[in-house]
C-alpha cells in the first residue's frame, strides 16, 4: 500500500472526529460532559471533532470507553482515496446523515470496484 499524503491523513482524522462527535451525541453527552470524564480540556474534544487535533490511540480507547463503544467503531476501514477511489466532498457530506451500517457498505462497494479494476 501506498503512503497517504496529507490529505488523505487530515480525511482520516476528519472521520475519526466525526465518528467521536456522532458517538458522543447518541450517548447524550455534551463536549463539556465528555472532557470532564476523560481529563481532556473541552476544546480538545472540539479539535478532535473536528479533525484538527490529532490524539494518540490510547486517549480514542479512554473516549470510547467513556462513550461505551468498541474504539473500532472510531476507525474507518480504509484510506479509500489512496485505492484511487475517493468520494469527493460534496458526496462525503451527503453522506453523513447515513448509518455507520450504510457507509461502511459504501466503503465495501469502492474495495470490490477496487479489486475487479485490478484484474
Amino acid at each position: 500500500m501506498p503512503d497517504p499524503t496529507s490529505q488523505q491523513i487530515d480525511e482520516f482524522y476528519n472521520a475519526v472526529g466525526k465518528r467521536v462527535k456522532r458517538a458522543r451525541a447518541q450517548a447524550n453527552l455534551t463536549q463539556m460532559d465528555l472532557s470532564q470524564r476523560t481529563g481532556l480540556t473541552r476544546s480538545s474534544i472540539a479539535n478532535l471533532e473536528a479533525g484538527r487535533q490529532r490524539v494518540q490511540a490510547h486517549i480514542l480507547a479512554i473516549i470510547a470507553s467513556n462513550l461505551g463503544i468498541d474504539l473500532s467503531d472510531l476507525f474507518v476501514q480504509t484510506f479509500p482515496t489512496l485505492s484511487g477511489h475517493s468520494l469527493d466532498q460534496n458526496h462525503s457530506e451527503d453522506l453523513e446523515r447515513f448509518s455507520d451500517t450504510a457507509l461502511d457498505f459504501v466503503n465495501a462497494g469502492l474495495k470490490v470496484s477496487a479489486s475487479s479494476e485490478k484484474l
